[in-house]
């Protein structure tokens, strides 16, 4: 539904830097986060929903790889460019 030609205008695909197992665990990390609900706040302090960024963000967090290097957006928002520079 997102990448509709109405809704989005491109997409682009990052490869983090880093062993297979370390994306492998960040991999398995999201896969839990399944069902959870969609942050439509956008807060990266509440780990009760996310939005698309803010998971693969801390899916990397949690292996010690903070690949949005500290960039933010607004309030604390991470944006894809955040972590795709």
């Amino acid at each position: 539904m997102f990448l509709q030609p109405d809704r989005c205008l491109g997409v682009g695909v990052k490869k983090i830097d880093c062993t297979d197992s370390v994306a492998k665990a960040a991999a398995e990390y999201a896969e839990t986060k399944v069902g959870v609900r969609f942050d439509n706040s956008y807060k990266t302090d509440d780990s009760t929903r996310y939005y698309c960024t803010e998971l693969i963000w801390q899916a990397y967090l949690h292996q010690k790889i903070d690949i949005s290097k500290g960039r933010r957006h607004g309030s604390n928002h991470i944006y894809p460019n955040d972590i795709m520079p």
